[in-house]
């Protein structure tokens, strides 16, 4: 048994909403995607989910932030999946990402040292990640939220980098 619902939206009111989405398109969505290409996706999935729970711009605008990060994501794995060839000049820089820098400083005497130099909720969940867990892990570990592993994973990161390099200096000197 399938349901059939109406999206009822008047004509000036569907313009200008679209209007608004052609325009949110055009300020954060990839310069490879057209933004009346995205607004018309963006449509298709208002008509197939909207059920009439909030407004309908409210709801188009979701979709259109979740459109957005798709297209991003979308353009970020083909362009990391590029050979160098295709790149040509505007390859990114080569070597390994700050995270895996960090596990493979783990195990270091000047990763134990720079470590006491980050304050102590940052430093809780960067042992945790250092472990080996993930955020949603060290969020149930450490019982917050997940978005405040992410903020304290951040922010504990740069003060560990800040840490390590004041370290490293210092033995260098």
């Amino acid at each position: 048994m399938s349901i059939t619902r109406q999206l009822c939206v008047g004509p000036a009111e569907f313009a200008a909403l679209n209007r608004q989405l052609v325009a949110f398109f055009r300020r954060r969505g990839p310069v490879t995607c057209d933004p009346s290409d995205l607004a018309a996706d963006t449509w298709i999935a208002v008509v197939r989910w909207y059920r009439g729970e909030c407004s309908l711009r409210h709801f188009a605008f979701v979709v259109a932030r979740g459109m957005v990060s798709a297209a991003w994501r979308k353009r970020r794995i083909i362009t990391t999946s590029a050979s160098d060839e295709e790149l040509g000049d505007s390859a990114t820089a080569e070597g390994p990402s700050l995270d895996s820098l960090l596990m493979l400083a783990a195990q270091h005497e000047a990763m134990e040292r720079a470590l006491e130099d980050v304050t102590d909720p940052y430093r809780d969940a960067l042992v945790l990640w250092l472990e080996g867990l993930d955020n949603y892990q060290i969020a149930a570990e450490l019982d917050i939220a997940y978005n405040t592993v992410r903020s304290r994973m951040s922010r504990g990161k740069a003060q560990l980098l800040a840490a390590i390099v004041g370290t490293v200096e210092d033995e260098i000197s």
